[in-house]
């Protein structure tokens, strides 16, 4: 499935795919972050 995007170079859903991946790094971080720090 992902290599099939990446073969297809469609920037703009390959662009907001990593866009929502880096969101929900960022919020898995800040959970994490916040239970550490209980």
């Amino acid at each position: 499935m992902l290599l099939a995007h990446l073969t297809t170079l469609d920037l703009p859903s390959l662009c907001a795919s990593f866009a929502a991946g880096l969101a929900v790094g960022a919020a898995a971080m800040a959970g994490l972050r916040s239970l550490l720090h209980r």
